[in-house]
């Protein structure tokens, strides 16, 4: 394993079952998990292609048995938290200028599947044991109009389940929403949000959390702002 790049830390995350700590290396690309009941540290996960520098998202799912990882701006994986082997690369079938702001990682309830979401490209359903890509949702065109960032702020920012995990709801910067079925393609639904004081651009840095209570979606952004929309 290469030391060189295992610098700084920071945002640590404990495991829903409580038995991991993780921790993100800032400027390294990398995750470390540590034992909680003996406070030794147990594995290291580090970016592959030596290129993926700032470790921002170790993201558990609901049983604690894998972890997803992303390093900006490239490395993107699953790993296996009881043997610290990774389970897939799962950048490679998001190529092409995808991943180029902060990612995310939502589990469903029952943690089989999990959605991924990136503020460079739309969002992609994936497989929890196998790593496997099981969906690509469609991604909204959105234009801000002459003289726009463009792209880097239209991509998805954030998802989430229903509760009974048949529906996932896509939240896409510029003001877009969408509402999928898991078991197929293709858009349930589409809705849009506007809010005023809020510039797309701080859809960037997406942090709130969304819920979705049937046909509707709740959430708050960045900074602070409440916002609900009905498909």
């Amino acid at each position: 394993m290469e030391t060189s790049r295992l610098r700084g830390a920071v945002l640590g995350e404990l495991s829903p079952d409580g038995r991991w700590l993780s921790v993100l290396g800032t400027g390294g690309g990398y995750v470390q998990l540590w034992n909680v009941a003996t406070a030794e540290r147990q594995f290291t996960f580090l970016a592959h292609d030596k290129k993926s520098y700032d470790a921002r998202l170790a993201a558990f799912s609901p049983d604690s048995r894998r972890l997803v990882f992303y390093s900006y701006p490239n490395e993107l994986s699953l790993w296996d938290t009881a043997t610290g082997v990774r389970v897939k690369l799962l950048s490679d079938v998001r190529k092409g200028g995808w991943w180029t702001a902060d990612a995310d990682a939502v589990f469903s309830p029952d943690g089989k599947t999990f959605v991924v979401t990136g503020g460079g490209g739309g969002a992609q359903l994936f497989d929890t044991r196998t790593g496997d890509l099981l969906q690509t949702f469609d991604r909204p065109c959105q234009s801000f109009g002459p003289g726009s960032p463009g792209g880097f702020w239209r991509g998805a920012v954030g998802a989430t389940f229903s509760a009974d995990g048949k529906n996932v709801a896509v939240l896409y910067a510029g003001g877009a929403a969408r509402l999928y079925g898991v078991a197929g393609a293709g858009a349930l639904a589409k809705a849009s949000w506007k809010l005023d004081n809020f510039k797309p651009s701080q859809m960037r840095f997406w942090a709130g959390k969304l819920t979705l209570n049937g046909r509707e979606l709740s959430g708050k952004t960045p900074n602070g702002l409440s916002f609900t929309l009905t498909f």
